[in-house]
């Protein structure tokens, strides 16, 4: 069965980028759907101030940060594709991963997925979340954290094209100080299985073979990331609209 919402929300529909029905005055039959977008579309209780009930709660009196529009329309249609939606879900959950995923369209700057884990269920009334399942972490800032990964690739490569061809046996630790998530252990990787990874050892390992501290410091400069004056990131996208 689908979920009744409360009768205030009931004249309410939210649409897909293809028009398929995430909200019609009662929450989809889907779970994988009420949970793959519940930080977008929200519960009756407020659970989750940015999200679209949420703001229709209030008339709408409140810009909604998923629409970009204040108006008393009630027929929302977003750029989220629901399909891809569900996948990006089914990937974070199926790794036993907290965080979300975010993927735009650049050409348009249209937001396609925006999911966090881990999440909720509407349809469970007695449901005891785990700790952050109502947080969105796609609208949080957060330190840079594995997005130093990219920049340790970008900067070896800059300085010299041979890092193409790096080599690194991950056994889960290097040196120290350093060990990859759930001491996981890599294999034999190169650049490409760094990223794919996340691969802590291999990126030390990377930086140390190519790199001197001022140098990826300098790279780091440029890419923003270490100067804590000029440290944010803007994202200029295309609103969703409302019928």
């Amino acid at each position: 069965d689908s979920f009744i919402a409360a009768e205030a929300f009931r004249n309410i529909t939210i649409k897909d980028c293809n028009g398929v029905s995430l909200f019609n005055g009662e929450f989809s039959e889907s779970e994988e759907l009420r949970c793959s977008t519940f930080h977008i579309i929200g519960d009756c209780y407020g659970s989750v101030p940015e999200s679209l009930l949420s703001t229709e709660a209030r008339d709408m009196k409140q810009t909604s940060t998923l629409t970009g529009y204040d108006a008393p329309e009630k027929n929302i249609i977003l750029t989220i594709d629901s399909f891809l939606q569900k996948k990006a879900y089914s990937l974070l959950v199926s790794e036993g991963y907290k965080g979300c995923i975010i993927v735009s369209d650049y050409t348009t700057g249209e937001i396609k997925v925006m999911t966090s884990t881990p999440s909720v269920d509407v349809s469970e009334r007695s449901y005891a979340p785990q700790d952050s399942a109502y947080l969105n972490k796609a609208l949080y800032a957060y330190a840079p954290g594995s997005v130093f990964k990219s920049a340790a690739v970008v900067a070896a490569v800059e300085k010299d094209a041979n890092a193409r061809r790096f080599l690194f046996t991950c056994d889960s630790t290097y040196s120290q100080n350093v060990s990859c998530y759930q001491k996981r252990q890599h294999g034999t990787i190169g650049i490409d299985g760094i990223l794919k990874n996340s691969c802590n050892c291999g990126t030390a390992a990377l930086v140390q073979k190519y790199l001197t501290p001022q140098e990826f410091n300098s790279f780091l400069n440029v890419f923003g990331l270490a100067d804590p004056e000029i440290y944010t990131v803007g994202i200029n996208a295309k609103k969703g609209y409302l019928n």
